[in-house]
């Protein structure tokens, strides 16, 4: 009776999977922008 609840939390645990690997996506494409943008190289 419970197999639904194991599916969900695999769909939930996937999606957080994603989720964190567009936001690293998305911070290290800003980090290129701001390296291409701005002078200051020493700010991290």
């Amino acid at each position: 009776m419970r197999d639904w609840l194991i599916i969900v939390a695999d769909y939930l645990k996937l999606i957080s999977q994603i989720i964190t690997a567009l936001a690293a996506i998305a911070t290290v494409m800003k980090k290129r922008k701001a390296k291409g943008k701005s002078p200051n190289r020493h700010s991290k």
